[in-house]
């Protein structure tokens, strides 16, 4: 599945979702999905990425600005109702939600 929308306010981003779907288990089993936000025009957006020994640790992501917090809003939302409707009638999985202070 890949899935894309176009969100314009005063900036304008494109919203990317790609997935194979479920494999049943983790990464070794060939499940995927990949999320990505473009810039279109006029959006004040950063990125920041840590490594540890090769190892991806941590991506975050910064968008500055009213209308680009507005339409990274969107796009989330456009990433949540897209694998939600791939899961599809799949039994929730069993997670353990905690907030961290």
């Amino acid at each position: 599945m890949k899935k894309s929308i176009e969100i314009t306010s005063a900036n304008i981003i494109q919203a990317t979702i790609e997935s194979n779907g479920y494999h049943g288990g983790d990464a070794g089993h060939g499940g995927f999905v990949s999320l990505e936000i473009k810039d279109l025009a006029s959006t004040c957006m950063d990125v920041e990425v840590d490594r540890h020994m090769g190892d991806l640790e941590r991506v975050k992501l910064t968008f500055r600005g009213d209308c680009e917090k507005e339409t990274l809003l969107t796009a989330l939302r456009f990433f949540v109702k897209a694998l939600e409707q791939e899961r599809g009638e799949r039994e929730e999985p069993m997670l353990r939600i905690e907030e961290v202070k």
